[in-house]
């Protein structure tokens, strides 16, 4: 069995380190490709480096770029590598746009294991919301990180004996560098101290391309910098930085904006907040496993285990439009609350020794040519 396993952003590359290095244990035999669709050294490089991520195979190059042409590039260079390589099955991770390499594999017959599937946000703003669902619907294997998710795929009509509820590589990547996070001296570089200060991440587009959602999103966070007299520090996408400078928008002095972040630094950053923001869903998870509480400001999350739990709150409104004052209130009642939560069902780690188990013993039906009704 050979098996292609494509990464191209940062959240790829930072799961994918764990599942490959169980596929090496294991002896299987896979090759890697890199769209490099995030190529900058802070959102890409530095997280090969001290990650210690094996160098890929192949280089796509896809680079920036409209949606259509991001998304060609990709078809086109992935399946020529394809058909070249001829690989049993390709592994397609989450939903930025590099897991759309599944469909050109799919139509080359070739099958396709989707890693955290059946996550539905229910926002059909968001591209990542439809790349789930198309990449959902032609897979042949689904591994499902929680329940929910597994319901979320039944009800769309996907077959029971198709999906696997694996949990999350996030976990076992927590674990696995859990020293190395808790060595970062990100705290002592930013001169600020544990619980003293407010975690912040935007980078979507749906909140950053957009002046009014982007300057009600800043004045938020200046509305929190003021009622709890603590430093906010953002470690901001450069998609977010280019929108506050086309919009010309001027920044708050308790909001310390810096570059991006590698994993340790970031993680040990959300670990010893008082409380994380933003519109990140990974960051969610990580903080609901450290019991920081976290504030998602979207209209609706695809981790609704976090909010169930009491670990989260949206303050987004239903059109994808912000309150500032609404931003503060949740921020106010997520600090004051109980953080003895529970952790969901499946927030723990073993992902990567499940998938690969899995994989393992589907090896001689996954080396089976695709006939007809074999979906």
């Amino acid at each position: 069995m050979k098996i292609c396993v494509l990464g191209g952003v940062r959240p790829d590359w930072v799961n994918l380190v764990v599942l490959l290095e169980e596929f090496k244990k294991q002896g299987l035999d896979y090759f890697t490709i890199h769209s490099k669709q995030h190529y900058d050294w802070l959102l890409d490089g530095i997280f090969f480096k001290e990650m210690n991520i094996e160098e890929p195979k192949y280089f796509l190059d896809i680079g920036s770029g409209l949606e259509g042409e991001q998304t060609s590039k990709l078809l086109e260079r992935s399946e020529k590598i394809l058909l070249e390589e001829k690989p049993n099955l390709a592994v397609s991770f989450s939903d930025a746009n590099p897991s759309l390499y599944a469909l050109v594999a799919s139509k080359n017959l070739i099958k396709v294991a989707h890693l955290e599937s059946g996550m539905r946000s229910m926002d059909f703003r968001m591209k990542e919301e439809k790349n789930r669902r198309m990449i959902d619907s032609i897979s042949d294997i689904l591994f499902c990180p929680t329940d929910i998710a597994y319901d979320n795929l039944i009800r769309e009509g996907i077959k029971p004996e198709k999906i696997f509820v694996s949990g999350k590589l996030i976990f076992d990547v927590l674990e696995k560098f859990k020293d190395k996070i808790d060595k970062s001296a990100i705290l002592e570089r930013l001169g600020i101290r544990a619980n003293e200060y407010i975690a912040v991440t935007l980078h979507r587009p749906e909140n950053v391309d957009d002046f009014y959602n982007l300057s009600n999103l800043l004045e938020g966070l200046n509305l929190i910098s003021k009622e709890f007299e603590l430093p906010i520090v953002a470690p901001l996408h450069p998609r977010t930085i280019e929108a506050i400078k086309k919009f010309n928008i001027k920044v708050a002095e308790g909001i310390h904006t810096i570059n991006p972040l590698g994993f340790f630094d970031f993680v040990k950053l959300e670990k010893y907040c008082l409380c994380y923001i933003g519109d990140s869903g990974t960051a969610t998870e990580e903080c609901c496993v450290f019991h920081k509480p976290a504030v998602t400001v979207r209209p609706s999350t695809e981790r609704p285990e976090t909010v169930f739990c009491g670990a989260n709150m949206i303050a987004g409104n239903q059109d994808g439009t912000f309150n500032p004052v609404s931003i503060l209130r949740a921020t106010q009642k997520m600090v004051e609350s109980d953080r003895n939560w529970e952790l969901p069902e499946m927030y723990e780690p073993g992902a990567a020794k499940f998938i690969t188990k899995t994989l393992k013993q589907k090896e001689d039906w996954i080396m089976k040519k695709k006939v007809l009704w074999d979906d």
